[in-house]
């Protein structure tokens, strides 16, 4: 039975909505899945952190947004600063995860977890890495190298490809719902097919 190891981010419900209907899709096709929480793989301090800075910048308006399209957007070097330190942090609990649970599969829903994931590529060469985007724009963190698909839920992007040093990277738009299900849900990418 193949299994997937799903990364979300307690920063809002929109990356675990995504990871729960990426695991209620793959369950459906036979796949075993767990689902991790970048924000705990910090750590108790780092988690902590984190969530407090995202709340903090929430609650001042606009700032978040000045962040997302000042630092996060062109991949500033605060905002690789930044993903670098958690990074530093997520790694090695993620990789003494996977050490324990091996997966065929990783899906990162949270720009973070896609760092760390690519950050372990190389120890495990058998696993495929696919990134679901849940951010409307798309910011530079999201793209990683070691990247086998990335998804989109938002249309805006479309077909665009991100350049990078060491990164070429082009965007499919889908969304993590079977085709055609659910409200509003227009998808029409065709989604790559991993072993059953």
């Amino acid at each position: 039975m193949n299994r997937a190891v799903l990364l979300s981010g307690s920063l809002g419900a929109g990356h675990d909505m995504q990871a729960r209907a990426c695991a209620m899709s793959l369950a459906d096709r036979g796949w075993t899945t767990d689902t991790l929480d970048a924000m705990q793989l910090l750590g108790p301090r780092g988690g902590s952190a984190g969530e407090a800075v995202f709340r903090a910048m929430l609650a001042t308006p606009g700032l978040f947004d000045a962040f997302h399209f000042a630092a996060l957007r062109p991949g500033s070097r605060l905002a690789l600063l930044a993903d670098a330190g958690a990074r530093r942090q997520l790694v090695p609990r993620l990789r003494d995860y996977l050490d324990d649970n091996p997966a065929d599969l990783a899906i990162s829903v949270f720009a973070t977890a896609a760092s760390a994931v690519s950050a372990l590529a190389d120890r495990y060469p058998g696993m495929k890495h696919v990134v679901l985007c849940t951010d409307v724009t798309p910011h530079r963190l999201w793209v990683q190298p070691n990247v086998d698909l990335y998804l989109v839920t938002s249309p805006t992007p479309g077909s665009r490809s991100w350049r990078s040093p060491g990164v070429t990277s082009s965007w499919r738009t889908g969304c993590a719902r079977p085709r055609g299900t659910g409200p509003g849900c227009t998808c029409s990418a065709t989604p790559r097919r991993f072993p059953r």
